[in-house]
């Protein structure tokens, strides 16, 4: 039986919604702080048993990475330590496998890319998608490090893989069953694409380009794999509605993060907005509500200027539940004062309560 099901997509456009009912403050105009931009890439990849391979101790196995392959007993065994906040800023690449652990260094690649291959006798598995970003180590109770869990287990299955950002959401989230139940397209096959479609994708010619098209139709074929003779998937969009624009400033990223209220439809949080210019670039957040049932954005602005005001950080005490917001204003934009430039016209800060 074919049933179908449909998915609404709340398009957050430029300009967002967020209905007050709760005074806060909080937002910053500086650019964002240090981040870990290690790419990780961490699998597990097992046998027809589940259990993990040791590639450092099965010689059938081979493991080529950019061009350079690996083979027990010689599998690499390197350090891969947790990044310390603004010690480092060229970050290299991190790739753990079962037992084999590699850094690359990234700046000794122009296109920054990855490839791994990962052979047992005539078959091959291709890997060439980051699974994180971060290094992800932590301390344990005894204070020794610990090793992160592999972000995806596979078996080994051979072929050409294409995992969509929604990936790990989805099987986060697959149902326990039990019984005779079984969820039959649940498959890790479903994430092969084709040889010429992976080529183009991951090791395209010096003339290629890998465009957005490129990625869709992967993203597509995967999508097909689990609904095609199951299930089918119909898509609509809606527009946000937004109660007003605070050009030139443009949000396209929408939230920071959403705060659930007592209204399962009601949730609030900042939203981000940007101002890029040749000689300028600004980041400010406004307090805003957002309507899931009505998919409305309403703002809370004191002023209707941007430049005259902004968020800072946005407190929601999880035992009282009173936000806490962090409002800063000023009361005109006058020469000598200019846009990203607030020493000559300094804003005034306030802390609103709910």
């Amino acid at each position: 039986m074919t049933t179908s099901h449909t998915e609404r997509i709340h398009c957050l456009f430029r300009t967002w919604l967020f209905s007050l009912f709760f005074i806060l403050s909080q937002t910053t105009m500086a650019q964002p702080g240090w981040q870990d931009l290690t790419a990780r890439y961490y699998y597990a990849i097992t046998d027809k048993d589940g259990k993990e391979i040791s590639f450092n101790q099965n010689k059938q196995y081979t493991i080529t990475i950019n061009s350079v392959s690996y083979q027990a007993p010689h599998i690499p065994n390197d350090s891969l330590p947790t990044l310390i906040d603004r010690q480092n800023f060229a970050f290299d690449d991190y790739i753990r496998i079962n037992d084999l652990s590699l850094r690359l260094a990234r700046k000794d690649r122009l296109d920054g890319s990855v490839s791994i291959k990962i052979a047992y006798k005539k078959d091959t598995m291709y890997l060439n998608q980051p699974t994180g970003k971060g290094t992800l180590c932590f301390n344990t109770l005894n204070g020794q490090k610990s090793s992160p869990v592999p972000d995806r287990r596979l078996q080994f299955i051979p072929g050409h893989y294409y995992f969509p950002k929604w990936t790990s959401a989805a099987f986060d989230n697959i149902p326990q069953v039990s019984g005779s139940v079984r969820i039959v397209n649940a498959r890790q096959a479903n994430f092969l694409i084709p040889k010429a479609l992976s080529d183009a994708l991951f090791t395209p010619d010096n003339n290629a380009i890998v465009t957005p098209d490129l990625e869709l139709e992967a993203e597509t074929l995967v999508l097909r794999h689990f609904t095609d003779g199951y299930f089918s998937v119909a898509q609509e969009s809606e527009k946000t509605k937004v109660d007003i624009s605070f050009a030139p400033y443009k949000s396209l990223w929408g939230f920071k993060v959403l705060h659930a209220t007592k209204d399962p439809n009601q949730y609030i949080g900042l939203m981000q907005y940007t101002l890029d210019t040749l000689n300028l670039s600004l980041t400010k957040y406004v307090f805003a509500t957002f309507d899931k049932k009505e998919n409305a954005i309403r703002h809370w602005y004191p002023k209707n200027d941007l430049n005259l005001f902004y968020c800072e950080a946005l407190y929601v005490d999880s035992f009282t539940q009173r936000l806490y917001q962090v409002l800063a204003v000023r009361e005109q934009l006058n020469a000598p004062c200019t846009v990203g430039h607030d020493e000559a016209c300094p804003y005034n800060r306030t802390v609103l309560l709910s």
